[in-house]
C-alpha cells in the first residue's frame, strides 16, 4: 500500500498476479472501499535485470510513459487518483445543482398553480 502524503490520497497496489505479473492500482474511497483505476504490466525485456513498467487505465489506454522507476509510477498514480476524485466531486456537484434547479422549477410551478386556483376559487365564491 502506498500512502501519497502530500495529496492525502490513498492508492493501493495489489501484489503481482502469479500468472501474468500484472499489478492492479486502486484508489481508496472515503468509505475505505477500493476502486480499480489501472493496471501495471512489467516488461522484462531481453535483459533479466531490466524491468520497465507499463501503466494503463481501466480502458486499456496507456496512462504514463513506460518507466523503470516504480516509485515514480506510484506518485503518478497518486496524482491520477486525485484527478479522478476531483472529477467525481465536480460531477456530483453538477448533478446536485441540476436537481436543485429542477426542484426550484417544480416549486415555482406549484406556486403559480396555487395562485391560479386561489383566484379561480375567489371567482366561483363571488357567483
Amino acid at each position: 500500500m502506498k500512502n501519497a502524503q502530500k495529496d492525502k490520497m490513498l492508492v493501493r497496489f495489489s501484489t503481482p498476479d502469479p500468472n501474468t505479473n500484472t499489478i492492479v492500482a486502486s484508489r481508496v474511497l472515503p468509505d475505505n472501499s477500493e476502486e480499480p483505476i489501472g493496471m501495471i504490466y512489467p516488461d522484462f525485456g531481453r535483459e533479466e535485470d531490466s524491468i520497465t513498467y507499463i501503466s494503463v487505465n481501466n480502458q486499456g489506454r496507456i496512462l504514463f510513459p513506460p518507466t523503470a522507476d516504480f516509485v515514480d509510477l506510484e506518485n503518478k498514480f497518486g496524482g491520477y487518483a486525485k484527478e479522478l476524485t476531483e472529477k467525481a466531486i465536480t460531477e456530483n456537484l453538477r448533478d446536485e445543482a441540476e436537481t436543485l434547479i429542477e426542484r426550484e422549477k417544480a416549486i415555482k410551478h406549484l406556486r403559480k398553480t396555487n395562485e391560479r386556483n386561489r383566484g379561480f376559487n375567489l371567482l366561483l365564491n363571488n357567483f
